[in-house]
């Protein structure tokens, strides 16, 4: 094995890196032994990890996130902000201030399309679907799309939060069952 000079990672599944498909059209699965042997230099980044989202009524949203969604605080630097971690990401929920919680006004429709959870089977997408179905309510959320198999295989719901911001529940065969193994860590 070579020796990493940056921080490195490949897949466990030997040699493939998942499929990508494009709106644009057409898929293409590739060889990463034809990238670089079979390792890859990871990017600067690690991922979308950070979501941050102004809301209305804190309190609500809070109890949205933890109760539905399990997601844990792991920091409130003050009344009007609170950060969540599922363990791997980073939410932060920030009330809009009193000032202009008056005059604001969303757009009619939201700029941000989605955000989603990635699950691990179609049967903790029920699951997750039945739960947030009972609860929504209480939290002012609603269920959007009932649960759906999509056409590349995967399998979804989508439900937004007191807020109207729109998450999708997601179980997608490549990335729902993709581990990545750190080599290095320089």
């Amino acid at each position: 094995m070579r020796k990493a000079s940056r921080r490195e990672f490949r897949l466990t599944e030997e040699g493939l890196l998942p499929t990508i498909r494009s709106r644009l059209g057409g898929s293409q699965s590739f060889n990463s032994n034809a990238i670089i042997s079979d390792y890859m230099t990871m990017p600067l980044h690690r991922g979308l990890r950070h979501l941050a989202l102004r809301v209305t009524n804190l309190p609500r949203s809070r109890g949205f996130y933890e109760q539905l969604l399990g997601m844990k605080a792991v920091w409130e630097p003050d009344p009007d902000n609170v950060y969540f971690s599922s363990g791997t990401d980073n939410l932060a929920l920030h009330q809009i201030p009193q000032a202009e919680l008056s005059s604001y006004q969303p757009p009619c429709g939201q700029l941000l399309d989605h955000f989603g959870v990635i699950l691990d089977s179609s049967e903790a997408v029920d699951e997750m679907f039945r739960h947030v179905e009972r609860r929504a309510a209480q939290f002012g959320a609603a269920i959007v799309k009932p649960p759906k198999r999509h056409r590349d295989g995967s399998y979804s719901f989508y439900f937004a939060d007191p807020d109207g911001n729109v998450i999708q529940a997601l179980y997608e065969p490549t990335i729902s069952k993709l581990k990545w193994e750190v080599m290095s860590d320089r």
